[in-house]
């Protein structure tokens, strides 16, 4: 044993990857506690997964959901552990108890709706719902439950975990338009899709970061100036042109939305017949990126 093996030894990493977790679980379980309180409630309306369930449980049988979430994680925490990544496991069942500890604080708010309006409970509800599963997602959490399902059907079945999933919230809906009409089901629908949607959003970026081919004769001169103006690297690909067999270096560079102005003024200045193409990129890591680079 060397003296970093020491029992009083602590990874540096560990500690503020640990304590960003942590705030995103709570932070991520308080929005998603608020949108069903808030949003859901009011309408009658269930989101996806373990608080879905329990939502439904509560308004069939008044049971507090806040408990319900506990009581249904619980099993599955002790299932997945012996199964799947201990780590993964543990966050998330930490996640489902902040989870529960949140609906039950925020079950005195009586059930009445903001905005009278059962779409826009929905559309809000589920933005709200999304935007804290994104952040628990990008930082490598979740709520527990039925990911931790999913994630198990995935290793026993080679089932896709989004696939596994939909099956799953999709019984939910089945069950809430039974019960509650099918109006109600169709609008759960509509808070999942937004939820999913904005849950994508939050997980790989809202397309702030663009990627751009350049080709021109110039490359030299247009790859010195997109350096020295606006402070972006460039990378040369080869290149051969499909109609004259010309060999040419193809310019690739990463900018932000706001600089897609600065390139295009410096391509009128140096060649107004270079071509070029402009897409989203939704994620940007590696040696020499920040986020704060692209803003």
């Amino acid at each position: 044993m060397n003296d970093n093996e020491s029992p009083n030894y602590r990874d540096p990493e560990m500690a503020p990857e640990s304590a960003r977790k942590v705030r995103a679980i709570i932070i991520g379980n308080l929005l998603c506690a608020l949108a069903i309180t808030l949003f859901f409630k009011p309408q009658k309306l269930i989101s996806g997964g373990v608080g879905g369930i329990s939502v439904f449980i509560e308004y069939i049988t008044e049971f507090p959901a806040g408990i319900t979430v506990f009581l249904l994680n619980f099993p599955l925490f002790i299932v997945g552990y012996k199964r799947l990544n201990q780590q993964f496991v543990t966050y998330g069942f930490v996640s489902a108890i902040m989870f529960s500890i949140f609906l039950s604080l925020l079950s005195f708010i009586k059930p009445v709706s903001l905005t009278g309006d059962t779409m826009l409970d929905a559309i809000f509800g589920g933005a709200l719902n999304g935007l804290g599963m994104g952040i628990m997602f990008r930082n490598g959490t979740c709520q527990g439950g039925l990911d931790i399902v999913a994630a198990l059907m995935r290793k026993k079945s080679n089932i896709n975990i989004g696939t596994a999933l939909m099956i799953m919230n999709g019984i939910i809906i089945a069950l809430a338009s039974v019960i509650f009409t099918l109006r109600r089901g169709l609008f759960t629908l509509v808070a999942m899709y937004v939820a999913y949607e904005i849950l994508d959003k939050i997980q790989m970026g809202f397309g702030e970061s663009k990627q751009i081919f350049i080709v021109t004769r110039k490359e030299k001169e247009v790859a010195k100036a997109i350096q020295q103006r606006i402070r972006r690297g460039v990378t040369f690909l080869k290149g051969e042109g499909g109609w004259s067999h010309e060999e040419h270096r193809i310019i690739l560079t990463v900018v932000s939305s706001r600089q897609i102005v600065a390139i295009k003024e410096i391509l009128n200045e140096i060649d107004p017949r270079a071509f070029f193409t402009v897409s989203d990129t939704l994620e940007v890591k590696g040696h020499g990126f920040r986020n704060a680079d692209l803003e």
